[in-house]
């Protein structure tokens, strides 16, 4: 029986190297990319099929690591979990927003789970996107491309 990471990274690594064809259709800059994921298997597969599309993804398990990455770091994306083992994901993005950047970063919460409340306290917070895990790559690939069409100029 296939383990549900597994499934993930197969279906994403699948649709990475279809994609791959299309990489130009699009003109996009390569974003460095946070991933804040405390699943060490789910952070590297969606490293590794941010690689594949072009990017420089970094990745933290905590949020106290996520919080000392973006202010040495300033990056141009942040995939993060909210239920991190050290603090809500929420405060990660707070003090995200507090930092002053030469760009403010894209925010999107990767979740299994989000009820209405935690959506509406995330978007409070400075949340731009939510996505629901396990994340469809050709959504995440379609947001990452116009993100970085924008920022370009």
């Amino acid at each position: 029986m296939t383990s549900a990471a597994e499934t993930t990274r197969h279906s994403a690594t699948a649709s990475a190297h279809t994609s791959r064809a299309d990489a130009g259709s699009v003109a996009a800059r390569c974003l460095d990319v946070l991933v804040v994921e405390d699943y060490p298997d789910a952070a590297e597969s969606l490293a590794e099929l941010l690689t594949i599309w072009g990017h420089r993804p970094s990745i933290v398990t905590t949020g106290g690591d996520a919080i000392l990455r973006s202010d040495a770091v300033a990056p141009d994306v942040v995939l993060l979990d909210l239920m991190l083992p050290d603090m809500h994901g929420c405060d990660v993005v707070r003090h995200i927003r507090t930092q002053v950047a030469p760009r403010r970063p894209l925010i999107m919460v990767l979740t299994a789970c989000l009820r209405d409340d935690e959506r509406r306290r995330s978007y409070e917070a400075g949340v731009d996107l939510h996505l629901v895990k396990p994340v469809d790559p050709v959504v995440l690939r379609t947001v990452l491309q116009r993100f970085s069409q924008l920022i370009r100029d």
